[in-house]
């Protein structure tokens, strides 16, 4: 996940603010990072509570779709907390995972 973001280029080159969410089904396994301009605010930490609550559980059902949905939605509450920003149009709240 951290050779993505930085080969890909994600956020933005000067703040060194993007994510990415890096799941591998059929190794049960999954990332969830963040550049190092953001990584003082969303920890190794919060990052694993995103994905304890939003994704581990619909991934371990394979619901692979609602797995990313939610775990994107926390991100983006993070992202509108941190930025003091409204996403509002991207979408609806995440919903916790089954057994979260």
């Amino acid at each position: 996940a951290y050779e993505i973001i930085n080969q890909w280029g994600v956020g933005d080159k000067s703040k060194n603010n993007g994510a990415v969410l890096l799941l591998v089904p059929g190794e049960g396994k999954g990332w969830l990072t963040v550049g190092a301009g953001l990584e003082d605010y969303l920890t190794a930490g919060v990052l694993d509570e995103i994905l304890n609550t939003y994704c581990w559980g619909y991934f371990d059902r394979g619901d692979y779709d609602a797995a990313v949905v939610n775990a994107v939605g926390a991100l983006l509450e993070q992202y509108e907390s941190y930025y003091g920003i409204s996403l509002d149009e991207a979408g609806t709240a995440p919903q916790p995972a089954p057994g979260a």
